[in-house]
């Protein structure tokens, strides 16, 4: 990463810190990447909670409300119920294992966001979307990273 963003005014910063963040010991994935999360959400100023299902406990309300159903769908349709949701928020990628019927049958409205992909100064032509969140950052800084995601409808 250091190499790669080597010419970007932002790395330095972002990366120390993010560098900080993932040298403390993790044996879950989830206590690598809740924090780096944390970072970026913070770095963005968003302020939606950030929740891990394995500490609500919603795998197993999943696994106890739809024994015999494995798979994607039922899984989101417990967890969205159990956080009290009637309404779920699908990216383009959800079509490929989302099933949205059986969402329909258990009182969850289903949208999917279409969206085009907003575009920002990146260290090398031409422009690539749907990199991370961190591309942004350390290409455009926080605070133009902010106004290149508050433009996205």
């Amino acid at each position: 990463m250091r190499h790669f963003y080597a010419r970007s005014p932002f790395a330095a910063d972002g990366l120390a810190a993010l560098e900080r963040l993932l040298e403390r010991p993790a044996t879950r994935l989830v206590d690598a990447s809740m924090p780096a999360l944390g970072f970026l959400t913070d770095q963005f100023r968003i302020t939606t909670p950030l929740l891990v299902s394995s500490a609500l406990g919603l795998e197993r309300q999943y696994l106890e409300r739809f024994p015999d159903q494995p798979g994607a769908t039922h899984r989101i349709i417990a967890f969205l119920q159990a956080l009290g949701a009637r309404e779920l928020l699908e990216g383009e990628s959800g079509r490929a294992y989302l099933d949205v019927a059986p969402c329909e049958r258990h009182g969850i409205r289903v949208a999917v966001h279409q969206y085009a992909h907003p575009t920002y100064r990146q260290l090398h032509e031409p422009f690539i979307s749907h990199l991370s969140a961190l591309d942004l950052l350390l290409c455009a800084g926080p605070d133009e990273a902010r106004r290149v995601l508050q433009a996205v409808p």
